[in-house]
């Protein structure tokens, strides 16, 4: 009797979305203000500032930024001048004009509020049965995130098949131990 091998996938966080990329958000300084001064983002989000009037920076608090961030630095911007940070780190971000502004909490200052994206499903493709009981399919994921490769033969009993965290976003499986007449496969990020 020939064995036939099924691949599902058990995941909870919406459909993944290949090639999708972070927004743009813009904001505008000029004599003594940011405009909008706070933001509200998404991980993976960018914000570019853009310098409208004036000599100014714009400089993150190393102090108290997530990872010592301080966005653009102490670079002076003119006239036409333009910055650009990626948020790849959720969390609260306070930044200034370091000639307008002695501290992060008055005179010419803005923060940046970055929300933590749910994580992107991983997705199973190219399954196929090999000779000798063996199993191979590509998972794609998110690169440099956690996959727990699980196999079961009846969605109550998992058995780990590897722990991987892929620096390009796909990784291939051979699983040597696909011994039943039908087994389903499920990548969980931790």
């Amino acid at each position: 009797m020939a064995k036939v091998l099924w691949a599902a996938v058990a995941v909870c966080f919406g459909s993944w979305a290949g090639g999708a990329h972070g927004a743009t958000t813009n904001v505008t300084f000029g004599s003594n203000f940011f405009s909008p001064k706070d933001v509200t983002i998404n991980q993976g989000d960018t914000v570019i500032w853009s310098n409208s009037g004036g000599t100014h920076t714009v400089t993150g608090d190393g102090a108290t930024n997530p990872n010592g961030d301080v966005f653009c630095g102490a670079p002076f911007f003119v006239i036409g001048g333009k910055c650009t940070n990626a948020f790849n780190t959720p969390g609260f971000y306070r930044y200034r004009c370091t000639i307008h502004s002695s501290t992060f909490t008055s005179g010419m200052v803005g923060t940046v509020t970055v929300l933590s994206s749910a994580p992107t499903p991983a997705v199973l493709t190219n399954a196929m049965k090999l000779p000798g009981d063996q199993f191979r399919f590509t998972v794609i994921t998110t690169a440099n995130s956690t996959n727990i490769v699980e196999t079961s033969t009846n969605f109550t009993s998992w058995r780990p098949v590897i722990t991987n965290v892929p620096s390009s976003g796909t990784f291939t499986i051979t699983d040597a131990g696909a011994r039943f007449s039908i087994q389903f496969y499920r990548v969980q990020k931790p």
